[in-house]
C-alpha cells in the first residue's frame, strides 16, 4: 500500500469534511500514528485482523515473519486507538492447523499479561471465529504438510459437496494431535467468557452495535 495515496486521501477526506462512517478493515502492521491522527478527525471504525496472540501461532499461519514486533505493533496501534476514541476491533482465529495446549497458553498469556493490563476500558473489541477449511486456501494446497507436523485432521474434506451445513461442516477439524495420539481444541466457551467479559468493559456500546447493524 502507498503511503503518500493514503495519507493524501485521508487529508482530502478530511478536507472535504464528509459527515458518514468510514469501516476500514486493515492490518496493525501497514498504518501509523499519524494515519490514526488522520482518522479520528474522521468517523472511522476499525477491524484489524491480527489474528492471535499467539507468537507461535502467527508464524504457522504466516502472519508475519517477526511475531514479537507484530503483536507490539497491535498494543501500541491499540492504545493510540484508544487515545483517539476510536471505535476498533481485533479478529482472531481458533483451531487453526497447529493449535496445540502450547499455543493457547501464548494466548491466554498475551491476554492477561498486555491486553488486560492496556487496553482493558477502552475502545477495542475483540472478535474471533473458528478456523475454517477454505479449498484454494494455502492450508488447503498443504494440508498434507499440516497433517505430517501437526496431525491435523480433516473429517470433511471435500465439504462443498455434501449435503450438510456447510458452514458447521466447513470448520470441523481438528486442528492437532500431541505425541500420544490425543487431539486438541482450544476451549471455546472459556474464550468466550474470556472475550465476553472484556468487551463488556469496552466503551461506545451503543455506537458499536449500531455501527454492526448498518441502522445509520
Amino acid at each position: 500500500v502507498d503511503k503518500n495515496w493514503r495519507k493524501e486521501l485521508l487529508l482530502e477526506l478530511v478536507r472535504k469534511n464528509i459527515q458518514c462512517y468510514f469501516w476500514l478493515e486493515t492490518r496493525v502492521d501497514l498504518i501509523d500514528e499519524e494515519d490514526l491522527e488522520l482518522m479520528a478527525r474522521l468517523n472511522f471504525k476499525i477491524d484489524f485482523g491480527v489474528d492471535s496472540f499467539s507468537k507461535t501461532m502467527l508464524s504457522i499461519m504466516n502472519k508475519t515473519n517477526n511475531p514479537d514486533s507484530y503483536l507490539k505493533k497491535f498494543i501500541n496501534i491499540s492504545r493510540k486507538c484508544n487515545e483517539l476514541k476510536i471505535l476498533h476491533d481485533v479478529f482472531l482465529i481458533f483451531n487453526h492447523p497447529g493449535e496445540s495446549k502450547k499455543t493457547y497458553e501464548e494466548h491466554r498469556k498475551f491476554i492477561e499479561d498486555q491486553v488486560l493490563t492496556k487496553l482493558k476500558g477502552g475502545y477495542l473489541r475483540i472478535m474471533y471465529q473458528r478456523f475454517s477449511f477454505f479449498p484454494g486456501s494455502y492450508v488447503f494446497n498443504h494440508a498434507a504438510d499440516f497433517q505430517n507436523k501437526y496431525g491435523f485432521n480433516i473429517l470433511h474434506p471435500e465439504w462443498w459437496k455434501e449435503g450438510e451445513d456447510h458452514f458447521i461442516i466447513s470448520r470441523s477439524v481438528t486442528p492437532s494431535t500431541d505425541e500420544k495420539g490425543n487431539p486438541f481444541f482450544v476451549p471455546l466457551k472459556d474464550v468466550s467468557k474470556e472475550i465476553k467479559d472484556f468487551n463488556t468493559m469496552s466503551r461506545e456500546k451503543n455506537l458499536w452495535e449500531k455501527l454492526h447493524s448498518f441502522n445509520l
